[in-house]
C-alpha cells in the first residue's frame, strides 16, 4: 500500500515538474535529475526506466576513483542544469570510495507579479548567525494575500 502511494506521489510530482518546464509563461523553470553510480555497480533496468519516465532523469556510470574528473563532470552537469548559476557545486573532489550521487537541479526565473520599485531599494542590516551584514533590501507597497500556518518550526 505505501509503495503504491509513494509511486503515485512521485508520478504526480514528475507531472508537475514537466508542466512547469513546458509552460510558455513569462517564467523559465528548468528541472533535472541524475544519478551518478560507480562503474563497478549497476542499476536495475526498472529503476533506470522509472527515472527516465517519471523525472526525465539520467543514470550515469562513473569511476569515482578518478575523483577529480568526476568532480568536474558533476560540476559541469550542475552548471548546465542551473543555467550556469552554480558553476562550482562541488568545492572538493568526492572520496574515492563513493558509490552513488543523486542530484536534482532546479532553475527558476520570472518577473514579479508586483515588481519592486528600484527607488525604494536601500542598504540595510541583515542579521545572520555569524553577525550582521549590510545588503540591498527591496521594498514594495500594496495589499497582498498571504497564508499563515500555525505549525511551529524547530
Amino acid at each position: 500500500m505505501h509503495l503504491k502511494i509513494n509511486r503515485e506521489n512521485h508520478e504526480q510530482f514528475g507531472d508537475l515538474l514537466r508542466t512547469l518546464s513546458s509552460q510558455e509563461l513569462s517564467s523559465t523553470t528548468l528541472y533535472a535529475d541524475a544519478i551518478f553510480t560507480d562503474s563497478s555497480s549497476s542499476l536495475r533496468p526498472a529503476y533506470r526506466s522509472y527515472l527516465r519516465r517519471v523525472y526525465d532523469g539520467e543514470a550515469l556510470s562513473v569511476d569515482f576513483k578518478q575523483n577529480v574528473e568526476v568532480q568536474m563532470l558533476i560540476n559541469e552537469w550542475v552548471s548546465n542544469h542551473t543555467n550556469e548559476k552554480i558553476p562550482k557545486f562541488l568545492q572538493q573532489p568526492l572520496p574515492t570510495d563513493t558509490k552513488v550521487v543523486l542530484l536534482s537541479a532546479l532553475y527558476f526565473a520570472a518577473q514579479w507579479k508586483h515588481p519592486f520599485m528600484p527607488e525604494f531599494t536601500k542598504m540595510l542590516p541583515f542579521h545572520t548567525p555569524n553577525g550582521t551584514v549590510m545588503v540591498d533590501q527591496m521594498l514594495n507597497m500594496g495589499s497582498f494575500s498571504f497564508a499563515h500556518d500555525s505549525l511551529s518550526l524547530q
